[in-house]
């Protein structure tokens, strides 16, 4: 069966959030909820990733801190987005295929079809319950808006990490270069001085 591409654009638009929160479930399992870089690692492959944990971590500071103890890395996710239930409204516990339903003057239980979407990937099947147009999510429910919010913070740490990594690059290849200028002077002089010796 052919993949659709919108959803295919879909799940790897949430690739990243989706591996950051299986990290942070991890480091909630440990002792002290602290995870050695090391016990990461080893799940790395389990994550189907590649690399090393420290570099993935170190990319999102805005989700994770990594500290030296001992000699050993360790990592703790930060609390950067805590939700806390305050209170329970039952009118508002509906789902986005229950309210298309009610506005559409349709018991929730039968809805509409074009708001279950189905899709054959591999071995699995994926049952979507809300209502997309294309790729993009008709209504969003307000913790889908918190995911994306917190996907755009881990984004834009991404890109912190990697313009500061561009950075370092581009002073370590900058004093690289006025050494390699240096050293050229030093043999030039050395040689015209040689010269000078033996003229």
């Amino acid at each position: 069966m052919k993949k659709d591409p919108d959803l295919e654009s879909a799940l790897s638009r949430n690739r990243r959030w989706i591996v950051d929160n299986e990290i942070k479930n991890i480091i909630l399992r440990c002792p002290n909820q602290v995870a050695p870089l090391k016990h990461l690692q080893k799940k790395f492959k389990s994550l189907d990733l590649q690399g090393k944990a420290l570099n993935w971590l170190k990319k999102y500071p805005c989700c994770f801190e990594v500290y030296l103890e001992n000699d050993e890395y360790h990592c703790w996710r930060k609390s950067s987005m805590e939700i806390e239930l305050l209170a329970w409204n039952s009118d508002l516990a509906v789902s986005a295929v229950e309210a298309s339903a009610r506005k559409q003057g349709i018991e929730p239980s039968q809805a509409p079809r074009h708001l279950l979407r189905v899709e054959q990937l591999s071995d699995y099947t994926v049952l979507l319950r809300e209502a997309y147009d294309g790729s993009e999510l008709v209504d969003k429910d307000p913790l889908v808006i918190v995911k994306n919010k917190f996907g755009e913070l881990m984004q834009e740490g991404l890109q912190e990490y990697n313009q500061r990594c561009l950075l370092v690059n581009l002073e370590k290849k900058k004093k690289g270069m006025n050494l390699m200028k240096s050293e050229r002077r030093k043999v030039g002089n050395a040689e015209n001085s040689d010269q000078d010796d033996n003229g």
